[in-house]
């Protein structure tokens, strides 16, 4: 009878069990770092979508208010009359709205108010500024349109001489 070579090299189960330990933790650490960097990414994606969505309101309300004849005020919101049309921007449960005929357009999802200011001029009210209370990310960002432009001038010689 022949005797069988007992000297097979092998792991040990104890071996085999920490290297699945230390593979699961390698594992879990990558998981980790791929969520967290995959919702930082959405975040992100998400803070740019709304600067967007605000820099191009604020870029069509001043190329709006450049090209109109008149302005005018009503309760909540205001009216820019050009040559052939009448554009209204108001809001709507907290929504800018642009309407232009009969077509009604977001212009920008959450707006906090739109505040009017009127001065006196000639004995008769006249509306003097625009603010427009925008939140982005959870900050409210004013934005100003001055509709007389001595008073913006005005404005800006006062803070220089202050």
């Amino acid at each position: 009878m022949k005797k069988v070579n007992q000297n097979i090299k092998s792991f040990t189960l104890m071996s085999v069990l920490v290297g699945m330990v230390i593979s699961g933790l390698m594992i879990g650490f990558v998981y980790t770092i791929y969520t967290n960097l995959n919702q930082m990414t959405y975040n992100y994606q998400s803070i740019h979508t709304s600067i967007n969505a605000f820099n191009m309101a604020k870029a069509d309300l001043k190329r709006e208010i450049e090209i109109s004849d008149k302005i005018w005020s009503y309760p909540n919101g205001f009216a820019l009359e050009q040559q052939n049309s009448t554009i209204q921007y108001y809001v709507k449960e907290n929504q800018l709205i642009k309407k232009q005929n009969a077509a009604e357009i977001v212009m920008f999802e959450n707006i906090e108010a739109i505040k009017l200011s009127h001065t006196s001029e000639n004995n008769k009210e006249v509306l003097a500024s625009i603010r427009i209370d925008f939140s982005v990310e959870k900050q409210v960002i004013p934005f100003y349109i001055y509709t007389i432009d001595d008073l913006q001038n005005k404005l800006n010689l006062s803070l220089i001489h202050e």
